[in-house]
């Protein structure tokens, strides 16, 4: 259901909307003029012919460039195709490029969508609906064009987090906690690691500690107390039980079977 529709010229710079969660998913598009949504701890740039969406509970607000108007729709609805809600549902939003015609061509239609909503025009949710299937499909379109590039992308992250897990392992960090070391939420991180080929990071995690134990009981004398620690295990039992998972002999047998 449409929640909210509105277009016209915004001064974003003189009088910011201040970032606060939305309970909607919300969809801006600049046709002339720059915007530049503003992120609590993520540095934005201003942009024009944009299409913004960010999912419900997202914390953004809205800033401009000093003296400089905006032509803009927005539109919010309480929810979105399965499809776009699988995609961007728990993410930090997304923002696709737009040619001229198509940003003015999106602000026209909001435009009209707006003064149905005034005039309580009939069919007005099968009008939104149409709105909203628009925005949906541009955005689908977009994402499986760059799908290639956020998958390389996405194996870049995954190298970088286990080399920052294998520097920290000693600490046991978390999936939390690694995923916040590299700007991202847990959930977020999983969805990254299965993009790039990797099951999920706890497993990619738990693979390290393993090699590393290895490494460690055929190359080192270190205690086996100290290889577990070492590996990044919380106990020495802990790391029996794995290594025995893993090879069917316990630490100590292994190392005397090299």
């Amino acid at each position: 259901m449409l929640i909210y529709i509105a277009h016209g010229t915004r001064r974003y710079h003189q009088q910011p909307v201040i970032p606060h969660p939305r309970h909607t998913w919300e969809f801006q598009a600049v046709a002339e003029g720059q915007i530049c949504p503003v992120i609590p701890d993520r540095k934005m740039s201003a942009s024009s012919r944009r299409l913004w969406v960010f999912p419900p509970n997202h914390i953004h607000g809205w800033t401009g460039i000093p003296k400089e108007e905006a032509c803009v729709g927005v539109a919010h609805f309480d929810h979105v195709p399965n499809v776009l809600h699988s995609a961007l549902n728990d993410s930090n939003g997304v923002s696709i490029p737009l040619s001229v015609s198509l940003a003015n061509h999106l602000i026209r239609s909001f435009s009209e969508l707006e003064e149905h909503t005034s005039k309580r025009h009939e069919h007005l949710d099968l009008r939104a609906q149409h709105l909203l299937l628009e925005l949906t499909l541009l955005v689908l379109d977009d994402l499986k064009i760059t799908d290639k590039a956020h998958t390389d992308q996405a194996k870049t992250l995954v190298q970088r987090c286990m080399g920052w897990y294998a520097a920290n392992i000693t600490d046991r960090p978390t999936v939390h906690e690694m995923a916040e070391a590299h700007g991202y939420s847990a959930s977020q991180l999983r969805r990254l690691f299965v993009k790039s080929g990797v099951s999920s990071p706890f497993k990619a995690m738990h693979l390290i500690q393993l090699e590393r134990a290895k490494y460690l009981l055929n190359s080192t004398d270190e205690s086996l107390s100290r290889i577990a620690y070492l590996s990044g295990f919380a106990s020495l039992s802990a790391f029996s039980r794995a290594i025995k998972q893993m090879t069917g002999s316990s630490p100590s047998d292994l190392r005397e079977q090299q």
